[in-house]
Parts: structure tokens; sequence; C-alpha cells
């Protein structure tokens, strides 16, 4: 009798232990794997440069442009998330005097300082162009993969114009540079 109450009780204490380790090895994993999942909201200031191949003219024409972006200053909820980068290339008819509402797939993939990164699909862009010569682009799209997968994005250019007849010229308008501004969920 004593040697089965004994039995009951290692089974009883094995039991016990085996339980606490599988909740902490699924915590830890929770943990982990929420980690890049919990990303609530980020705010992003900072710079944008396009470069035009071939050079925008006044004339639509197929153009690849390639794209980056530096933000050195973000926010985010949960905090962590200071700065980071992104790029893409992409190649569309453009003019410099194309405007509208676009729905385009334009994927960036974007690097933060946590070394965490975002893959984010901008599916409508809106292109002004300003009385200054100056572009203003509003892109919106969805965070496709990576850190906030599934929250909204959207972003803001102002892509300045320094020689305001490079649209007049066989080579074109080869590139534009401005402040960028990145808001990744806590859209309304």
């Amino acid at each position: 009798m004593k040697f089965k109450t004994g039995s009951r009780l290692a089974a009883l204490v094995g039991a016990t232990c085996m339980a606490v380790s599988i909740a902490g090895v699924a915590s830890a994993q929770v943990e982990s794997s929420s980690k890049s999942d919990s990303l609530v909201s980020l705010a992003c200031d900072g710079t944008q440069e396009a470069r035009y191949s071939p050079g925008l003219t006044n004339e639509p024409q197929e153009v690849t442009v390639e794209i980056d972006e530096t933000y050195d200053t973000c926010t985010s909820v949960p905090s962590g998330i200071t700065s980071g980068s992104g790029s893409s290339t992409v190649t569309e008819q453009a003019s410099c005097l194309v405007e509208g509402t676009f729905n385009v797939k334009d994927v960036f993939k974007y690097t933060w300082n946590t070394n965490e990164k975002s893959e984010v699909t901008f599916t409508r862009t809106q292109v002004v162009r300003l009385a200054n010569g100056t572009t203003k682009v509003t892109s919106n799209g969805t965070v496709t993969k990576g850190l906030g997968e599934g929250l909204l994005a959207q972003r803001e250019v102002l892509l300045l114009t320094t020689s305001f007849d490079a649209c007049d010229t066989e080579q074109g308008l080869q590139e534009q540079s401005g402040p960028a501004q990145l808001i990744i969920g806590g859209l309304a």
C-alpha cells in the first residue's frame, strides 16, 4: 500500500513538472513569435529618393523607377523601432505631367533598427502635381509580410523638382527627392 501511494505521488510530481516544462516552452514560443506580430502602430519621418530610367519627359513612356527611403525618426507602439529604410524598383508608364489615382502594385521591403523586416504592398497611389513643380505622392496598402503583417500602411512623399526645365530635355528628369512619411497601423 505504501508503494502505491509513493507511485501516485511520484506520478503526480512527474506530471506537474512536465506540465510546468511544457507551459514554459509554450510561453517562450508565444513570446518569441508574438514579438514580431505585436506591432500596433508605427510612424516614421524621413526622405525618399527616386531615380528614373529613362528620365521623365512630358510624354508618357515606360520608366523604371528605383526608390530608396530612409527614415531617421520613428515612433512605434510598442516602442523599440526608432529608424529604418526601404527600397523598391518598379516599371510603369510615367511622365512629368501624369497625375491621378492609380491602382498599381508596388512592393517595398523595409528593415528596421531592430533588424526586423516588413514587406508592404501599396495597391493604390495618388499623384498630384503642385503648382511649384513639387509632386505629392500618397500610397495606401497593407503590410503583407513580416513585422505588422495585416496592418494598413500609408506613405506620403513630396518630391521636389530642382530643375524645372529637365522635363523638356531629351534626357528628361533623372531624379527627385524629398520628405517622406510612413504610417503603419493606427489608421482610421
